[in-house]
């Protein structure tokens, strides 16, 4: 069979059209393979520091270095259906394209590096939550993972020597029903404050209930709105195992009167859903943003 040239000119610009049609098709999804979260110190508060590693067969290694759900390293399994819907929901971002670090615009919140392997190309961000909004989502997406759906393997659990009291090393050791006599006695002192459990506490109602609040009860302070100011005061409180706040503060400043009025609102809330590990009702430190907007 004999091509003419106007029969080629129509094959070439078939096939640019074919891989038009595929390119769009797999355009913004990416496959991530591999996710690394780093969350160092903070500088003027307690908060936990830790490594957490997600391979893509649910394997997930941690690495607790200060105030941590472990104060040690340990293994476990993130169920593959939970694996697949955090990719999923992130598939679309072109984590690519962004810059390897940003600016930490606030000393006393978290410094994360968060490391992706996408379409076998690895990329490291670092202070990712003072990126796009969707970094700081991912962050606080792995968080939540760590004490609900991630399966931990405690016959895994290595102390962290550097910040274990000595007095505590001896359980290294111990016959796993006594181990979990221990863990069972730590939970039971009446000023351990964990930072993550098995089961968070809830403002009654969820979420939506929290915002409703929120407005029904905020009043705008008056030298704030003369003076312009706007922003997110990020509130930092214990929910005890009672459910009462307690222990309320602001880790940052937008002036105006905001944070006073944000900690007024706050001890007007009602009692929480307490937070529960293994099975107990424990006390949880939690942070909640409150947003003052002009309209």
């Amino acid at each position: 069979m004999i091509l003419l040239s106007n029969d080629l000119y129509q094959i070439k610009y078939i096939f640019i059209f074919i891989l038009s049609i595929i390119s769009i098709a797999g355009k913004g999804q990416n496959r991530i393979t591999y996710i690394k979260m780093e969350q160092f110190p903070c500088a003027t508060q307690i908060c936990p520091a830790y490594i957490i590693e997600i391979k893509n067969n649910g394997v997930v290694h941690f690495q607790g270095i200060e105030n941590a759900l472990f104060d040690g390293s340990i293994e476990g399994k993130l169920p593959m259906n939970d694996f697949l819907a955090l990719v999923k929901k992130y598939q679309s971002y072109p984590f690519l394209t962004l810059p390897d670090s940003y600016t930490h615009s606030n000393e006393e919140t978290h410094q994360v590096a968060i490391t992706l392997k996408v379409n076998g190309i690895t990329k490291n961000i670092n202070n990712a939550t003072d990126g796009p909004a969707y970094l700081t989502s991912l962050r606080n997406d792995i968080s939540s993972l760590l004490g609900k759906k991630i399966v931990w393997n405690k016959k895994s659990f290595k102390p962290n020597v550097r910040f274990t009291p000595p007095v505590l090393s001896i359980e290294e050791n111990l016959d796993p029903p006594l181990q979990e006599a221990v863990d069972d006695l730590k939970l039971m002192e009446p000023d351990l404050v964990l930072q993550v459990a098995d089961q968070m506490p809830e403002f009654p109602g969820g979420q939506s209930n929290i915002n409703a609040f929120l407005m029904k009860h905020i009043q705008y302070p008056t030298l704030a709105r003369e003076m312009g100011i706007q922003g997110k005061v990020i509130c930092r409180f214990v929910v005890n195992s009672d459910g009462l706040i307690t222990d309320l503060t602001t880790i940052n400043t937008i002036g105006g009167g905001c944070e006073q009025e944000a900690l007024r609102v706050l001890k007007m809330m009602p009692k929480w859903n307490p937070g529960k590990h293994q099975g107990k009702a424990v006390n949880i430190q939690m942070q909640l943003p409150i947003l003052f907007k002009l309209k």
